[in-house]
């Protein structure tokens, strides 16, 4: 277990390091195993770790890995092999190499890595906390309700991504941690999210403007993103449409009615911070991240399912003004290459935040839209269509798209198809793995598409478990019973 002894005990550190500027001061006789109640000797040093545990999730869901998810989606699409994207838009799929020595390793221990870091620096808050050494004074339920929602955060992408994870507590031994299945992981996220959402109902703070970078974060803004994420993940874990169904939607009504009623976009830190959105600019920037043809279709069904073999593919026409304003034509096809396949090129990028990799503007951590479209489709799932579902649809539709609007006399069909159709366009590249989950929880996703990453092949070492991944065909992978094309 060395591997996440080694997290464990270094996400403490790091947050330290990177977000309080107090290294100079750590007085660590080992270095790989410092005393949680020595580091943590003051309430200020306390609010960095969480802060820097925030801000380490946000990296790890905003950071290149982000792209994986997309191509699997067919959201986007590509020939670049840095980092191994080329893979993941192949077709046919191809199994992930989840080997010590490929290239595509990356992705997978940047999310286990960041994930595990957040986790045990917001569980070492909690520690000091509960013990009463470390003296927060008024500022306790500020942090202890940061602290929780950090560890749901975390515990969610886990379940989200990944087959298995262990359920990191605040007394958990190193020794004694078991991996459990994805199902339970989420159990955890959620038991995590709701101890946030009661501090926050229960007391009255306002969290460092470092806790979410740009943005004052008061009791009554943390509850509602506490419930927004909530909502989020609980839709977002279903790897078929079976488990769509079994969600709890009661419950994601419930969450999603209690969540954010604003936009909350952080401040581009740039390049050289970890609040920045790598994949999101990589994407903008455009030579060889393009916009797949089945979203270029879903905008225009005169646009092929296939790129060319040969020329390009008609300009999009669409009544939606959104083919305008979100989207770019490209007069050429950048860094593209034709040998590794014409019928993933594409002439088109997505523009809708603009520059960020170079640093400028505000980067997505939870649209309004999300949440209002996760709480139209719980409405849907459990009342059917109505009126009122309708009026959470058109926010988008009607307003970014200029489209007709949804009146709510629309079949549950229909109008769950107009639902998802402003997910893709509004949320592509919000986050890690949104439009990847919504094709995967509707068995969308093209036949040998991952279902969700093994554990990393450093940490199965090390674990002394052989080496797995999932085979196109096989157990863990889209079996493309419902695949859009």
């Amino acid at each position: 277990m060395k591997t996440l002894r080694y997290t464990m005990c270094m996400g403490l550190l790091l947050s330290l390091m990177l977000f309080s500027g107090c290294e100079d001061e750590l007085n660590v006789i080992n270095e790989n195993q410092p005393d949680t109640e020595r580091v943590l000797k003051t309430a200020e040093d306390a609010k960095s770790v969480v802060d820097g545990s925030m801000a380490a999730w946000f990296e790890g869901t905003n950071g290149y890995n982000v792209l994986i998810f997309n191509l699997a989606a067919d959201q986007i699409t590509t020939t670049n092999a840095w980092r191994s994207f080329w893979n993941f838009a192949k077709e046919p799929r191809v199994a992930f190499d989840n080997t010590t020595i490929s290239r595509e390793k990356i992705h997978l221990e940047d999310i286990w890595e960041d994930m595990y870091g957040a986790i045990t620096s917001a569980n070492d808050v909690l520690k000091v906390i509960s013990s009463g050494k470390t003296d927060m004074g008024d500022d306790q339920a500020a942090y202890e309700a940061a602290a929780y929602f950090v560890k749901g955060l975390g515990h969610a992408i886990l379940a989200t991504c990944i087959d298995q994870a262990f359920i990191i507590e605040i007394d958990s031994e190193v020794e004694d941690l078991e991996l459990k299945p994805y199902a339970e992981v989420i159990e955890a996220a959620m038991t995590n999210f709701d101890k946030a959402i009661q501090l926050c109902g229960s007391n009255t703070f306002t969290l460092n403007a470092a806790f979410i970078n740009g943005i004052t974060v008061d009791n009554v803004l943390l509850g509602q993103l506490a419930n927004s994420m909530a909502a989020r993940y609980s839709v977002a874990v279903a790897r078929t449409a079976s488990e769509n169904n079994a969600v709890n939607w009661s419950k994601v009504l419930s969450y999603a009615q209690n969540g954010i009623e604003a936009d909350i976009m952080p401040v581009n830190g740039g390049e050289n911070s970890l609040w920045f959105a790598a994949g999101t600019g990589f994407a903008w920037f455009g030579p060889d991240m393009r916009v797949d043809q089945r979203i270029l279709n879903m905008l225009d069904p005169n646009q092929p399912l296939m790129h060319p073999l040969e020329g390009a593919a008609p300009l999009v026409e669409s009544d939606d003004s959104r083919a305008e304003t979100y989207l770019q034509w490209q007069d050429n096809f950048g860094w593209l290459k034709p040998e590794r396949g014409r019928e993933l090129f594409s002439s088109y990028t997505y523009v809708k935040y603009g520059n960020t990799d170079e640093g400028d503007g505000v980067i997505p951590l939870f649209e309004h839209y999300e949440n209002d479209l996760l709480k139209a489709e719980a409405m849907i799932r459990t009342s059917g269509p109505d009126a009122d579902a309708a009026a959470l649809i058109n926010k988008s539709r009607v307003a970014n798209g200029n489209l007709a609007a949804l009146t709510g006399d629309e079949s549950q069909e229909d109008m769950l198809e107009a639902l998802f159709y402003e997910r893709e366009l509004e949320l592509m590249l919000t986050t890690l793995g949104l439009g990847w989950s919504d094709m995967r929880r509707r068995d969308m996703l093209q036949a040998g598409t991952m279902l969700h990453l093994p554990i990393p092949a450093k940490e199965l070492g090390v674990l002394q478990m052989p080496l797995y991944t999932f085979t196109p065909g096989q157990e863990g992978t889209a079996s493309g019973a419902n695949a859009w094309k």
